[in-house]
């Protein structure tokens, strides 16, 4: 895994498995922030009008945060009596 997500990163791999992950994380985003951008000219200049934006296209930047709210039943679980 170390390795893959050192391949991805283009680097040698050092730090933690955590840190590779974020790393790895920041670097997608970071691509996909060209390619969406790309995108949605092509979009726009084929449409010859403004269709879209790059944020509609990109798949990290368009999502919502999930927030799940806690019942004291979660928390019963978390905790031993």
């Amino acid at each position: 895994m170390i390795a893959t997500l050192s391949g991805i990163l283009g680097y040698e791999p050092s730090g933690t498995l955590r840190e590779l992950i974020w790393s790895v994380d920041a670097k997608q985003k970071s691509d996909w922030d060209h390619t969406s951008e790309l995108l949605a000219n092509q979009t726009n200049l084929a449409a010859k009008k403004h269709v879209t934006s790059a944020r509609r296209i990109h798949p990290f930047r368009n999502e919502k945060p999930v927030v799940q709210e806690l019942t004291l039943n979660d928390l019963s679980d978390l905790v031993e009596f």
